[in-house]
């Protein structure tokens, strides 16, 4: 198999891809192949940035705005990529929020529960 299309034909979808480890993931996979969907939550600058180094890449990508928070709307969009391309092979669990307090870290309630709702909710939608 050569290298450069590793997976190829492969369907993955990445939470967290507009910036930096999940958009390297995105890219990477789209490099070797891939059809790759991401997940962002709002930053659409990010968004189009990546979707436009993807652009020459020999894997399709596409972005979904997705609040991995809401367990039904990451089902939804995990069921309709499944349709839409008869499998997923690839699912990579990388969105994660995270969020400063001025002058004790992780001082709010608020805070700290975002911060786990964004990293661990997905893990079971």
């Amino acid at each position: 198999m050569e290298i450069a299309n590793l997976l190829k034909s492969k369907t993955a979808v990445v939470t967290g891809g507009s910036r930096g480890i999940g958009r390297s993931i995105v890219l990477t996979m789209a490099s070797q192949g891939a059809n790759v969907t991401f997940f962002y939550r709002s930053n659409e600058a990010a968004t189009e940035e990546t979707l436009q180094a993807a652009s020459g890449l020999s894997g399709v990508v596409n972005a979904k705005k997705v609040d991995i928070r809401q367990a039904e709307a990451c089902e939804s969009e995990i069921d309709q990529i499944a349709e839409d391309a008869g499998k997923i092979d690839i699912v990579v669990n990388n969105a994660g929020i995270i969020r400063q307090a001025s002058s004790v870290p992780m001082a709010s309630e608020c805070i700290f529960v975002t911060c786990m709702q964004g990293t661990t909710a997905s893990l079971f939608s």
